[in-house]
């Protein structure tokens, strides 16, 4: 069968290159308005089933409890438009429900991973000022706290009964909201200015100095529903399932969910990554496509083996957060019988930056830029552009980039002809397919020369006896920065880290050799994408 996938288009005058397609106009007036007019389409099929509660919704249902939660928020709770609600919970088909009735009222939405203590959610909070916050019982304690010490109107418990007496009125339960009447009089969803108002404000990943919070407005979101669901992008169609263990305050969970809910497949809600359960899920649903952080993809097939599950309908993986290491992925086509494989970058303030085309079995680096993005790369000592082949800073511009950071100056971060600097090293070849590299922040300067942390990782990793490793660079004062390895070894290894220190030194250049020390750890520290999190290996 012919490869139907867009092309890459490459402007040798500008040195930018976008795909051959275009996305189309943006119809809506709110990212609410899109979704909800997404869901009356597929009327009573089941679209969402929550694996905790064991709660299963028609896309009918679910779209009449969105606008009847959404028509309380305004009436009986005082939401305001524009007023900003920090959600602190996993996954849940009620964290769907009230995350889409903010929108759908004029409000903001904002995502704090479960699980932050209360430094840290007290950081995030008093960064965007938000009015509100939506906790589940077990944090009812911290949520408490903020509510009594700063400016927080009012905490939605998410998962306790209508019937529970909170130790102050301003505490309510969102079963509640679901019980109030609605006032007839509100027309819902409340009408946006897309290119102003904002939709989501999202924490960034922290790659590029200390993490800021990302402005997401409705065009910039409307643009991403464009995207996913262009011919050549879409991931699902109305007869698939899907599962969705990727937290939903963060763009991935958001990408997995909305898809879904625009083009009528049904969403199975984990509430976090559970190899075992995930199969039990996806021989059951018949899962056809599956969006996985890459290091899961070895745990789904291992214990697909082990339970003896029948997971043959899995003929689509769709993967980003981290590199998908050559030997994993090609276990993963001949295993899994796989016909396609298809790689994603993107970032929270740009959204879907490239994507492998549909027909791919391997994937070729992230792919092509996705529908309605240009993306360029220059070189970050001086601002010039550069052709193919040729390493530099990769710079973003679409509809569905951010205006900026929260009340900060953004300016630094665009170029003077407003694409986005991503902080993210990479090129593309001739034909248009980009390879990320590494991440400026990242690289490691020592002697005056720049180190690339996988290309020492991919030293290691080539190693007998390492199963994983992650370089990072730490202060010298002689040096500047030097090199640090952190290990995994594979089972019934005896090397040690004079062993592995030595197999490096004989194979790369002084200012390579891993003078920080050799760490033999247990576990990687990763972040909620599933990347390493280079910054608190760094701190070891």
């Amino acid at each position: 069968m012919a490869d139907e996938s867009p092309l890459a288009v490459i402007d040798e005058a500008t040195k930018t290159v976008r795909t051959d397609c275009e996305v189309g106009q943006i119809q809506y007036k709110s990212l609410a308005e899109c979704l909800l007019n997404k869901l009356n389409q597929w009327g009573n099929k089941e679209i969402l089933i929550d694996t905790e509660s064991k709660r299963k919704w028609t896309a009918q249902a679910l779209r009449q409890a969105i606008l009847h939660v959404a028509n309380v928020l305004v009436n009986e709770v005082g939401l305001k438009k524009g007023q900003i609600v920090a959600f602190y919970c996993p996954n849940s088909d009620y964290h769907v429900i009230l995350q889409i009735a903010v929108l759908a009222a004029g409000g903001v939405y904002t995502g704090c991973p479960s699980g932050l203590k209360y430094r840290e959610i007290t950081s995030q909070v008093l960064a965007i000022e938000a009015n509100y916050l939506v906790c589940p019982q077990e944090y009812l304690e911290t949520a408490e706290r903020l509510r009594a010490n700063f400016d927080v109107w009012k905490v939605i418990v998410i998962d306790a009964e209508a019937n529970v007496k909170f130790p102050h009125a301003n505490i309510l339960s969102f079963k509640t909201l679901l019980r109030l009447k609605e006032t007839p009089d509100v027309l819902l969803p409340i009408p946006c200015e897309i290119g102003k108002d904002l939709a989501l404000i999202l924490p960034s990943s922290g790659i590029k100095g200390t993490p800021k919070m990302v402005m997401r407005t409705h065009e910039n979101m409307l643009q991403i529903c464009l995207v996913l669901l262009h011919p050549s992008v879409v991931f699902f169609d109305e007869t698939e399932s899907t599962i969705c263990y990727q937290p939903i305050c963060l763009p991935l969970g958001q990408t997995v969910v909305w898809s879904a809910l625009m083009t009528g497949a049904k969403i199975i809600l984990q509430t976090a990554f559970d190899a075992e359960t995930y199969v039990t899920l996806a021989a059951e649903h018949k899962v056809k496509t599956a969006f996985f952080v890459p290091s899961h993809v070895d745990a789904v097939i291992d214990y697909s083996i082990s339970l003896k599950k029948d997971i043959s309908s899995l003929k689509h993986i769709v993967t980003m957060g981290s590199h998908f290491a050559e030997y994993s992925a090609n276990r993963a086509l001949i295993q899994l019988k796989l016909e396609s494989m298809r790689s994603i970058y993107g970032m929270i303030e740009c959204g879907l930056v490239t994507i492998g085309p549909k027909k791919y079995r391997k994937p070729k680096g992230v792919g092509i830029p996705a529908p309605g993005v240009t993306v360029k790369v220059i070189n970050p000592d001086n601002g010039e552009l550069v052709g193919a082949n040729q390493i530099g800073e990769i710079l973003v511009k679409s509809k569905s980039v951010t205006p900026g950071y929260y009340k900060l100056d953004s300016s630094s971060y665009f170029d003077a002809e407003g694409f986005f600097k991503t902080g993210d090293s990479g090129y593309y070849d001739k034909d248009g397919f980009f390879k990320i590299t590494d991440h400026y922040k990242e690289i490691i300067k020592c002697d005056g020369q720049q180190v690339s942390p996988e290309e020492l990782e991919a030293l290691l990793n080539a190693h007998m006896s390492v199963q994983e490793s992650a370089v990072v660079g730490v202060d010298d004062e002689k040096h500047g920065q030097i090199p640090k390895a952190f290990v995994i070894l594979k089972p019934r290894s005896s090397i040690t880290p004079d062993d592995l220190d030595d197999y490096v030194r004989d194979q790369v250049a002084p200012w390579k050799q891993l003078r920080g020390g050799i760490v033999f750890i247990d576990k990687m520290p990763n972040t909620q994408t599933g990347a390493v999190d280079r910054r608190r290996l760094s701190m070891y």
